[in-house]
């Protein structure tokens, strides 16, 4: 089984051009990524922003809002 560093560094010395199918490739690894990404921090943010409305409505006690 072929790993995807093999892979990847395959195309990276392929001196021949780079075609379409090298291109979508890429752009779906880059998408992958991405959404990735936004996943973890969609969490975080959503996280932070509730609770800086928690502080600012009086939900929470001043002390623990710092």
């Amino acid at each position: 089984m072929v790993g995807i560093r093999t892979v990847f560094q395959t195309m990276w010395r392929d001196r021949a051009g780079i075609t379409s199918v090298e291109y979508a490739m890429l752009t779906g690894v880059v998408a992958v990524v991405v959404l990735v990404a936004i996943g973890q921090l969609s969490g975080v943010v959503s996280g932070t922003m509730e609770r800086t409305a928690d502080c600012l409505d009086g939900s929470l006690p001043p002390s623990s809002c710092d």
